[in-house]
C-alpha cells in the first residue's frame, strides 16, 4: 500500500534511476517495501520471489525521491541496510535463493482446504501455489487430495528426519475437525496415521520462516 502515496511524477522518476514500483504480485521482483511484516496477500507471495533480495521500509523510497528533487545523485548518502525490516531475517532472504519452494522442500505437493477457512480460495490457493504448493482443492464429497511421494521417514534439508504427512487440511475450527478425522479413517480402513490438520496461521507461521516446523504444535 505504500504506492498509494506516491503519484505519478514520482513514479516516473523512480523508474528512470532504475527503481521500478509495481502494483501487482511478478515472479521477476527482487524488494518489498512494507513498514513491517504483514500478512498481507502481496506480502506474503512476495517470500516467494526467487530470490528476494531486499525487505526495505518506505522511507527508503522517501529517501531517493528527497534526492532526486533537490537535484542530487539518488543513491548518495542511501545505505539500503539502513532501512532494512528487522521482522525478515538474513536467514529467510538466503531460503528465497534455493532451488526448490517451502513446501517442496517439506514434500508437501498437495492440500486441502475446509470451507469454514475464511477468505477467498483463489487467495489462498495463489499463495499456497507460489510457495510450491501444485494442487489445491475445497473439501467437499470428492476424496482428499494426497501428496505425491512415500510416507517413509525423510531427511528433510534441516536435518530433521520426519513422516511427511499423506495428507494436509486447512480449517478453521475443532467440531469441523472431528468431521475431517472421522472420514480419513473411513477412507483409509481405520487408520488416521498421516493426517495433519492445520490452521491457515500455521501456513502463515511457516511462509514467514520459509521453513516448515513440523514440531510446532500451536496451529496443528
Amino acid at each position: 500500500g505504500c504506492h498509494d502515496e506516491l503519484c505519478e511524477s514520482n513514479i516516473e522518476k523512480l523508474s528512470l534511476f532504475g527503481v521500478q514500483i509495481v502494483n501487482e504480485y511478478q515472479k521477476m521482483l527482487n524488494c518489498i517495501i512494507a513498514p513491517k511484516k504483514l500478512r498481507t496477500v502481496k506480502f506474503l507471495n512476495a517470500l516467494s520471489f526467487h530470490p528476494l533480495e531486499y525487505v526495505i521500509s518506505p522511507d527508503f523510497i522517501t529517501h531517493l525521491i528527497k534526492n532526486i528533487d533537490s537535484g542530487e545523485n539518488p543513491v548518495n548518502n542511501v545505505n539500503v541496510e539502513l532501512y532494512k525490516i528487522k521482522d525478515i531475517s538474513d536467514e529467510v532472504l538466503e531460503k528465497t535463493k534455493m532451488n526448490n519452494k517451502l513446501f517442496d522442500r517439506a514434500y508437501i505437493s498437495n492440500i486441502n482446504i475446509a470451507s469454514d477457512v475464511p477468505g477467498s480460495l483463489d487467495t489462498i490457493s495463489s499463495i499456497l501455489m507460489n510457495h510450491g504448493i501444485k494442487e489445491v482443492q475445497r473439501l467437499s464429497k470428492k476424496p482428499f487430495l494426497t501428496n505425491n511421494h512415500p510416507h517413509k521417514k525423510i531427511l528433510l534439508q534441516n536435518g530433521k528426519m520426519i513422516h511427511p504427512p499423506k495428507c494436509v487440511i486447512i480449517s478453521g475450527n475443532n467440531p469441523t475437525l472431528r468431521k475431517w478425522k472421522k472420514t480419513w479413517n473411513e477412507q483409509n480402513d481405520g487408520s488416521g496415521d498421516g493426517l495433519l490438520i492445520v490452521s491457515w496461521d500455521w501456513c502463515v507461521g511457516n511462509i514467514f520462516q520459509l521453513d516448515v516446523d513440523y514440531n510446532e504444535k500451536e496451529n496443528v
